[in-house]
């Protein structure tokens, strides 16, 4: 997203392309269908499928608000020529909960399935009314009516140019608890982890077309759990119906209980994949590491999660950087099969009360074993 000028608040959905492997791009082009906004939050992917009728078509998503509207809209391009044009369809919400009014959607992800399709999801909260000048507050429980990660089918007529949404879903309810429904922090902190969903969750599509969705949740200790946990569903049948496994809990890390969150989700060959941050449940100095949990049968089982390295941050080094060591993290597969997992990391933090993140990438090699 561009913006004509510092402090503007009015951004666009902006494109470029490279034809020569990064070394020279094209101009920018700025979306000029939909009006500038303060928030957009951008997608991309393209359809890599060897076998897919719409190999090589670019898929662009962004979030943008016409005056007047009970919620942000969802803008979908697709492209078959680097980006030199667009075709474009508005994704709508899922149908509101029983006494919403209005709504809010953010986090959208972007896959494209082997049969051509295309899914995106995004993390929707339905709310008696939806306060325009503060677009990420809730409002409190009391005005939350629903919150979900949500799914919606896509299909690109390539000759024609034509894009068709099927009828959105849920995947996955997210729990209401005063971290879902108030953006409270986790404790321990210093107000700079925000164990919400929406602000991480993973998606992917695998090689037969089953789709998976992890989740994050978030509440008390109770019966002596982890506060944070994933929860991953599954569906082959489009989205229509799920089966959910929770993953197991990461193994004590000086001897304090670790809760899981901000899921990412990869489906590779033979596999899938979810790196999670872990985080200590304690009242204060908490530290924070990163881990992965792997399933090699489609998601029904899961091992315990293990860490990356022995790297642990505390968190509350980062008091004052938003979201603590990033908005969004992205695990992708890469073409050998591997995993390439590029996330904030605040060990360099140093202690510096106003906080330091650094980006890291971790390469993790699935077979013939992690």
């Amino acid at each position: 997203m561009t913006s004509p000028q510092c402090g503007a608040g009015q951004f666009s959905l902006t494109t470029s392309y490279s034809d020569d492997e990064g070394t020279t791009w094209s101009r920018l082009r700025v979306e000029r269908a939909t009006p500038p906004w303060v928030g957009g939050f951008p997608e991309i992917a393209v359809d890599r499928g060897a076998g897919s009728p719409n190999r090589g078509v670019v898929y662009v998503g962004y979030n943008w608000y016409r005056a007047g509207a009970r919620g942000p809209g969802f803008r979908l391009l697709a492209s078959t020529d680097l980006g030199r044009t667009w075709r474009r369809v508005e994704v709508p919400p899922v149908r509101l909960a029983e006494g919403a009014h209005d709504w809010w959607r953010i986090a959208y992800r972007i896959r494209p399935a082997p049969d051509g399709s295309v899914y995106a999801t995004w993390y929707q909260v339905d709310l008696r009314r939806w306060d325009r000048t503060n677009i990420f507050a809730k409002g409190g429980a009391a005005n939350v009516q629903r919150l979900g990660v949500a799914i919606a089918r896509i299909r690109f007529e390539r000759r024609h140019g034509t894009l068709a949404v099927d009828r959105p879903r849920i995947a996955m309810r997210v729990a209401e608890t005063v971290w879902s429904t108030s953006g409270m922090s986790a404790p321990g902190t210093a107000g700079d982890v925000r164990p919400d969903p929406m602000w991480q969750y993973g998606f992917d599509v695998d090689g037969d077309g089953r789709l998976y969705v992890a989740v994050g949740g978030y509440g008390p200790s109770r019966g002596g759990r982890a506060r944070g946990s994933v929860t991953v569903g599954s569906s082959q049948d489009s989205g229509r119906s799920w089966k959910r496994t929770v993953l197991p809990e990461a193994p004590d890390v000086s001897a304090r209980r670790q809760s899981s969150l901000r899921p990412n989700l990869v489906a590779g060959p033979g596999y899938v994949l979810v790196t999670v941050r872990l985080l200590d449940d304690v009242g204060k100095d908490a530290t924070m590491g990163t881990a992965f949990a792997l399933s090699t049968d489609g998601g029904r089982h899961w091992e315990h999660p293990r860490a990356v390295n022995d790297v642990r941050w505390r968190a509350a080094d980062l008091g004052g950087v938003t979201n603590g060591a990033g908005l969004r993290e992205r695990a992708e597969v890469t073409a050998d099969g591997d995993v390439l997992w590029a996330y904030g990391d605040a060990r360099l933090g140093a202690r510096s009360g106003a906080g330091r993140t650094a980006i890291f990438a971790t390469r993790i090699t699935v077979a013939p074993s992690p």
